[in-house]
């Protein structure tokens, strides 16, 4: 056979690269899941041992892995802040945020349906008006006006981490993306944030002819752009209801379903003797996991007394060195 061209070395190079990508970010993603499946099975079961392993995985079994996580980080400020936290507050927090944000998605929602109306029927616009005190302006106008403008911001920047259309540079978990990733996305949410702020300012039907800035200086003549600058930034907004509905349905994953795709997201929707399967499935991963991890401790432990013995270090070096190694390997795992 005739040897590969240069152009073909180089698709092979790049392939390749990607490849070693995504095995690096599905490990890190794994080992990731693996801490919080260890942190919150200790949380639930209490601080012992683990209970020996059985030969089925039950539905309510323990996820036995290595040592308990929440011992290891409870002799810490920052590991007591993180145990009360998850433990005590961090459900109420949640379904206050959660009614909080479910009601300022309702008034943006109302607000981008009513662009088109030439009355002022958005709820924010009302809320500013009663802050507005004239010429003296104070600190309540601009958290008014700066708080559903960081809402909308943050919907829009967060939906950057589950767009995967970038390939290697998708944004991944914590301290998981690189800083091409990191850069690549900077710039997007650059451009993203003027289309943004316009389009808030719609929506409050705000008059911005008395004002000077910069902002107002360029997006003022946007009704110079054919179809694009004048109805499209009405009714293009009227899309987002079609996409709510289509979410709060689950028609993603219900879609996903009907063509026999498996997604995370239709294992909630499966009959219970389907969770319970998955349920399983994810408890013996994890156990499979811990058990590699304690054989590869005890082979690196026994190849560490060797060599030590070989060196002809005394009883107490010993006990000493392996101390140290294994604080080590728990100190990144």
């Amino acid at each position: 056979s005739a040897a590969p061209s240069i152009e073909k070395l180089a698709q092979l190079g790049a392939r390749l690269k990607r490849a070693q990508a995504n095995v690096v970010s599905a490990e890190q993603r794994w080992n990731s899941l693996v801490k919080r499946a260890r942190w919150f099975a200790d949380l639930a079961e209490g601080e012992g041992p683990p209970p020996p392993t059985s030969g089925s995985a039950t539905r309510r079994s323990r996820v036995q892995t290595s040592e308990p996580l929440v011992v290891d980080q409870s002799n810490t400020v920052k590991g007591r802040a993180k145990y009360c936290w998850t433990k005590y507050f961090r459900s109420t927090t949640y379904r206050v945020m959660g009614m909080a944000t479910a009601g300022l998605s309702v008034m943006v929602l109302w607000s981008e349906a009513t662009l088109a109306i030439p009355f002022n029927l958005s709820p924010f616009a009302l809320f500013l008006g009663a802050a507005d005190k004239g010429e003296t302006r104070g600190i309540w106008y601009q958290i008014v006006a700066m708080a559903p403008l960081l809402y909308m911001s943050a919907c829009m920047f967060s939906s950057l981490f589950k767009l995967s259309i970038f390939g290697p540079y998708c944004l991944r978990g914590r301290k998981q993306s690189p800083g091409v990733a990191l850069v690549f996305n900077a710039q997007y949410l650059v451009r993203l944030q003027f289309p943004l702020i316009y389009n808030y300012l719609l929506m409050l039907k705000y008059d911005t002819s008395s004002t000077t800035c910069a902002f107002s200086k360029v997006m003022s003549h946007m009704e110079t752009v054919p179809f694009f600058g004048t109805s499209f930034n009405i009714y293009a907004p009227l899309l987002i209801l079609a996409f709510c509905g289509f979410t709060l349905i689950n028609g993603y994953a219900r879609l996903l379903g009907m063509l026999g795709f498996e997604h995370e997201d239709m294992v909630y929707l499966s009959d219970q003797d389907t969770l319970d399967s998955k349920e399983n499935e994810g408890i013996t991963l994890i156990r499979r996991h811990g058990e590699r991890q304690a054989s590869r401790s005890e082979t690196e432990d026994l190849k560490l007394r060797n060599e030590e013995e070989g060196k002809g270090l005394s009883p107490l070096g010993r006990s000493t060195s392996r101390e140290s190694s294994s604080s080590f390997r728990n100190g990144i795992v």
